[in-house]
């Protein structure tokens, strides 16, 4: 059987100990100072969301941003859990707007580990469009021509895609009309 020198074990066992120390350390690294006076985590505040607003059928890449966030936070949408929020750093979350059943303005909760929460913005859901006309409803294959989209609920639309074409930013558009240029076939 063979022994360490002392000096060797000894050195060992700092080092342990200081490892152990960053590890604890590590644990609290992005993470809101805890509420000393209650013996919890500060609680969380919300300032803004962006965007604001999106589609009925749910919106990726929403960032929350506000103060005292820390990894395990949980986002709801008008009380629906947000199963892929994360937590970026103390200030921001992104977070999915899930699907929603009806139009409207819902809060925007974060409920900390304690179950601290604040809901103090809103997350607008938008009808989905619906196209009732186009004109011309041809067009050459070159493309190049305008497009008059008409219907309800276009404003949502950012942009309009043509079979395998990218999207196409509108010209104009409006709740009830849009205006794009047409690509080639």
């Amino acid at each position: 059987m063979t022994f360490l020198p002392f000096s060797l074990a000894r050195r060992s066992v700092v080092c342990l100990a200081v490892f152990a120390v960053l590890l604890a350390a590590a644990g609290r690294i992005g993470q809101a100072a805890p509420d000393e006076s209650a013996g919890r985590e500060a609680v969380p505040t919300v300032t803004g969301v962006a965007p604001a607003d999106g589609p009925l059928i749910g919106f990726p890449g929403i960032t929350i941003i506000g103060t005292g966030f820390v990894f395990g936070d949980t986002v709801k949408f008008g009380g629906v859990t947000d199963p892929t929020a994360i937590v970026m750093n103390p200030t921001t979350i992104v977070a999915t707007a899930p699907p929603a059943g009806a139009p409207g303005a819902v809060n925007v909760t974060v409920t900390n580990g304690d179950g601290q929460s604040v809901d103090t913005v809103l997350f607008t859901y938008h009808p989905a469009p619906a196209i009732t006309a186009l004109d011309p409803t041809s067009g050459p294959a070159a493309g190049g021509n305008t497009l008059k989209i008409t219907g309800t609920n276009l404003n949502v639309a950012p942009a309009i895609g043509f079979g395998t074409s990218p999207p196409q930013a509108a010209i104009s558009a409006s709740a009830t009309e849009i205006f794009v240029v047409v690509p080639a076939a």
